[in-house]
C-alpha cells in the first residue's frame, strides 16, 4: 500500500480518504496500522488515548468483535498541507442483532511520509431498526 504524502491537494486528500474507507471496510488491521507513524502518534477514540500500534491493534480487534457487519462511508470535509478533516457515517450490529448508525468527524495530521501522527474522532451512536439499513448498503 502506498501512502499519499503531503502537501495535500483536494485530489490527493480525496484519495487518502478513499484509501482509509477501503481499509476500514475490509477491517484490514495490518494495513491500517501501517498508516500510523512508527515513532509514535496520538489517537483519541471513544474516550481512549492510543499512542502505539500494539494498543491500536488491540482496540481495533475489540471494535470489530463488537461492531459486526461494519460498513463505513468517509467524506472529505477540508484539507490543508498535512491535515485532513473527514465526516463519516457507519452502520453495524451487535451480537444481539441490534443495529446502529454512527455519525461523526475525524481529524488527521500526517508526517512527511504520509503516516498519521495525530488522529481524533468525535462520534455518536444511534440505534436504528433493521429496515433503515439501506442508507449505505
Amino acid at each position: 500500500m502506498e501512502l499519499i504524502k503531503p502537501a495535500f491537494t483536494e485530489e490527493t486528500a480525496l484519495a487518502s480518504v478513499q484509501i482509509a474507507e477501503d481499509l476500514w471496510n475490509k477491517n484490514d488491521i495490518p494495513r491500517i496500522l501501517l498508516c500510523f507513524a512508527v515513532d509514535g502518534f496520538y489517537f483519541r477514540y471513544r474516550g481512549r488515548i492510543i499512542t502505539n500500534r500494539k494498543d491500536l491493534e488491540a482496540a481495533l480487534k475489540i471494535k470489530w468483535q463488537k461492531e459486526l457487519e461494519y460498513t463505513i462511508i468517509k467524506n472529505l470535509t477540508v484539507c490543508s498541507e498535512n491535515k485532513i478533516a473527514v465526516q463519516f457515517i457507519y452502520e453495524w450490529r451487535n451480537e444481539k442483532h441490534e443495529y446502529f448508525r454512527t455519525y461523526g468527524n475525524e481529524f488527521w495530521e500526517v508526517n512527511p511520509k504520509g503516516q498519521i501522527i495525530y488522529h481524533t474522532i468525535s462520534s455518536n451512536d444511534t440505534q436504528i431498526n433493521k429496515e433503515a439499513l439501506e442508507l449505505i448498503r
